[in-house]
This record gives C-alpha cells, structure tokens and sequence, in this order.
C-alpha cells in the first residue's frame, strides 16, 4: 500500500512539473502578438457599445475609431486596454492549483469585467466631455488613467478569485512548490 502512495505522490509531483511548465511556456510567449490579438478582439466589442450607449445621451456620429459631437473622442488601443487583458492572462497562467477549464472560465470572466468597467468608463469621459469641457474631461481622463486603469485590474483579479475560489498566489505559490520539490 505505501508503495502505491508513493507512486500517486510521484505521479501528482510530475503532473504538477509538466502544468508548470505547460503554464510558463505559455506565459512567455504570450507577448508575441498577445496585444494584436488582445485589439483586434477588444476593438469592436469597446467601440460599438460605448458608441451605442453615449448615442443615448447625446447625438454622436462614429467613423472609425472616432466618436464625435462638436468635440471629437479618438478610442486608440490604449483606451482598449489590451495591456489590462494581458495581465489578466498572465495573472491566471502563473497561479498554480487551478485546472484549464477554471482558467479558461476565470479569463472569460475577468475579460467580460473589464470589458464592462471599461465600456462605462469610456462612455463617462465622454458625456463629462460634452457635458462639462475639454478641462474637466482631461483632469478625469488623467484620473482614470493613472489610477482607475490598476484598480480596473486588482478589483477584477480579486473578484475572481473569490468567485473562483482560488486559494494559490500567483508565482509565489508555485516558488514555494518548486522550492519544496526540491528540499525532497
């Protein structure tokens, strides 16, 4: 019987080494291309229903990626926020205990997060933009920028893992196990 644990101990370490390094793979080479694909995908679903809900409120005309009423909004890839779905990505692929489907599941989860806090936070700053001026919507654009962008992400990664009930850290949880393989 002992040699039978000692066999599945065995055998679980192996399968933990091979997701490991299955997940960092993937996490290296996500930059390549990551963020074409990140826009390409998160362009038309950002652009369209910002578009929708700001022609609610006001009389805008689209034409590409601008959105105009007497004041022209350029949505570029940094309103996007493909940098934010990256991370996102990253943080799933480097936290260890969680099968694929969970992962696949979570990311699904954060991306529609984002996309939503997003969508609103674009048709914001623009109904502050014709509502109040171009100095008052650059003040909350900088705002948003510089502190709602990070807090977008920390907010949706933590939802997650509540709604996830993920219990690992990402990377540290796997150091301390590759650390703890290698004490045996």
């Amino acid at each position: 019987m002992k040699k039978r644990k000692g066999k599945a101990k065995y055998q679980n370490q192996l399968e933990y080494i091979y997701n490991l390094f299955v997940r960092y793979l993937v996490a290296l080479f996500l930059p390549i291309n990551s963020l074409a694909i990140f826009y390409f995908v998160f362009t038309p679903l950002t652009l369209y229903p910002s578009y929708w809900l700001i022609k609610l409120f006001y009389p805008i005309t689209m034409q590409g990626n601008l959105l105009g009423n007497g004041h022209t909004i350029q949505i570029i890839n940094a309103c996007i926020a493909g940098s934010a779905y990256y991370l996102l990505a990253l943080l799933n692929l480097t936290t260890k205990g969680i099968s694929w489907l969970t992962r696949i599941k979570a990311f699904i989860f954060g991306s529609i997060s984002l996309l939503i806090l997003n969508i609103l936070r674009i048709v914001i700053l623009a109904l502050v933009l014709f509502a109040f001026g171009i100095k008052t919507f650059n003040q909350i654009h900088i705002g948003f920028w510089i502190i709602g962008s990070t807090l977008f992400v920390v907010f949706i990664w933590l939802a997650t893992i509540k709604f996830f009930r993920i219990k690992e850290i990402p990377v540290y949880s796997d150091i301390k196990e590759v650390l703890k393989l290698f004490k045996k």
